[in-house]
């Protein structure tokens, strides 16, 4: 439609790179490629990755960002994979059941959850088994939110530099407005920030950037 209309845009988050608007995104891939080299790093080996959702881009990009990233620094780790589009009560049978198949063999030591929802439920099927977090499970969210800080023990979340992504929109939309870029679109990449709380034992700095810079 914008484009049949002619009008200027840019996209903003899960979008991919387009051939006529400039896009703006959170870099999903290289955070969660930082998040494989902290929890690796920490020496966990058994690692779940948990989806709320199976059809978002940005969840999928993360998930490669992570495996990729993992398998190339360790590759006979073992990472378990569980997404869904369900309802809530379907999502917390399958976490239930995936946990309880796991009884006999060990449940992997680091959970890394890729939406607010799914951290949520992680928490919530953790704090059901008696699991202690950090101690017996390790938990890192995608997506920082103010609930993370105040909840026992506080979760570890990568969070998104919404600020950052909205100021670089609106200069980029600007810039096309007043003529003052004319060239090809261009796709802003916007690093992300890891805050380390308690829900991991702590083996870096409070706070990284995401993309793995000192």
């Amino acid at each position: 439609m914008l484009r049949a209309l002619d009008m200027q845009a840019v996209l903003i988050d899960r979008v991919s790179a387009d051939d006529q608007f400039d896009t703006v995104v959170a870099d999903n891939y290289a955070a969660s490629s930082f998040v494989a080299d902290y929890l690796l790093d920490a020496g966990h080996k058994h690692i779940l990755l948990h989806g709320a959702t199976r059809i978002s881009k940005a969840v999928r990009t993360r998930v490669d960002g992570f495996t990729t990233r993992a398998l190339a620094l360790q590759p006979d780790i073992q990472i378990d994979t569980l997404f869904s589009d369900d309802g809530l009560e379907a999502q917390r049978d399958s976490l239930n059941q995936y946990f309880d198949a796991l009884e006999s063999d060990g449940h992997p030591t680091a959970v890394f959850s890729l939406s607010q929802r799914s951290t949520l439920l992680v928490l919530s099927e953790l704090r059901r088994r008696a699991l202690r977090i950090p101690d017996e499970v390790a938990l890192i969210g995608f997506d920082d939110v103010d609930w993370m800080h105040i909840t026992w023990p506080s979760i570890t979340a990568v969070a998104q530099p919404v600020a950052a992504m909205a100021e670089a929109a609106v200069a980029a939309l600007l810039a096309r407005i007043e003529g003052q870029n004319s060239g090809v679109p261009v796709q802003h990449l916007e690093a992300c920030t890891m805050l380390v709380r308690e829900s991991v034992e702590p083996n870096l700095s409070p706070s990284r950037r995401a993309h793995g810079d000192d």
